[in-house]
């Protein structure tokens, strides 16, 4: 027979189940998040649902280039306050001059003390590869990836 303190008992643990319950629930539920977001010179503030920083890029939009870099990675999961800072990362070309030689000959013919161009030296191309990162229109970091001649130099000769 039940008397009245089981129920009590049945009806007080009823009601602790059912809270435990609820606070589950209410922790397992909330999932928006609040990120710090920088990218492209700009920080704002974003609630998502995200739950990796790659949704979350895509869920704004921001698409990534072959050598941009992101912090943390776009594979992380995302916690419920975090900052996600994109970093882009451009490949730029410079071109200088390269230097002709000049290459002295010995001509019998030549009387003493003159000389005689036999071929115009021309300057050559050497194209040097960066890749800077930016922090929207700020550069901040600068490395050298390649240095390649695309003209070579042609020599000065002179006889003498």
């Amino acid at each position: 027979m039940i008397t009245r303190r089981h129920r009590w008992m049945i009806s007080s643990a009823s009601l602790f189940v059912v809270a435990l319950l609820l606070m589950i629930n209410a922790i397992g539920c909330e999932t928006t998040k609040r990120v710090v977001l920088r990218v492209d010179g700009e920080e704002r503030i974003v609630e998502t649902s995200a739950g990796t920083v790659r949704d979350l890029l895509r869920e704004e939009g921001i698409t990534l280039d072959e050598w941009d870099r992101v912090e943390p990675p776009s594979w992380s999961e995302l916690p419920r306050s975090a900052t996600v800072v994109v970093t882009r990362v451009r490949e730029e070309k410079e071109r200088t001059s390269l230097p002709f030689a000049r290459q002295v000959v010995k001509d019998e013919a030549l009387p003493e003390g003159q000389t005689r161009l036999l071929q115009s030296g021309k300057a050559g191309t050497l194209e040097y590869t960066y890749r800077v990162s930016f922090d929207g229109a700020q550069p901040l970091d600068r490395r050298l990836i390649s240095r390649q001649v695309i003209t070579e130099p042609q020599p000065e000769i002179v006889a003498v």
